[in-house]
């Protein structure tokens, strides 16, 4: 049968957050650790132990994934908060502009009044 290069994941997403971040980090030192001494085990008993290629094949992709997933959180969570930024800022002004226009009309109408006033008077 052939073997999977990773498993589906059953826990959350470690996007979610930096903790978690930092705790799938903390899990992948683990592993790392834990198949450099097997590794190690092996390479020292001779040339018959060597890791099966699927097994190097998945620390590698493992790897690689911890590479790729760090990145995406350096470069995108700059790029959330300034356009979350972007976003309050666009529906302040969108609120001002809504409570000027309010008071425009508001004014309109009052000097409208006020001038048929002064013209019957």
């Amino acid at each position: 049968a052939p073997v999977p290069l990773f498993s589906p994941r059953t826990d959350s997403d470690p996007c979610d957050s930096p903790a978690s971040l930092d705790s799938h980090s903390k899990t992948r030192e683990k592993e790392k650790e834990t198949a450099h001494a097997k590794r190690s085990a092996k390479e020292a008993g001779g040339g018959e132990g060597m890791m099966p290629l699927t097994e190097v094949l998945r620390e590698s992709f493992a790897d690689l994934m911890d590479a790729l997933l760090l990145l995406y959180h350096l470069a995108l969570t700059s790029n959330f908060k300034a356009a979350s930024l972007q976003l309050q800022g666009q529906m302040q002004t969108i609120t001002q502009l809504d409570d000027t226009d309010r008071r425009m009309k508001h004014y309109k109408v009052k000097t409208m009044d006020l001038v048929r006033h002064l013209k019957n008077a």
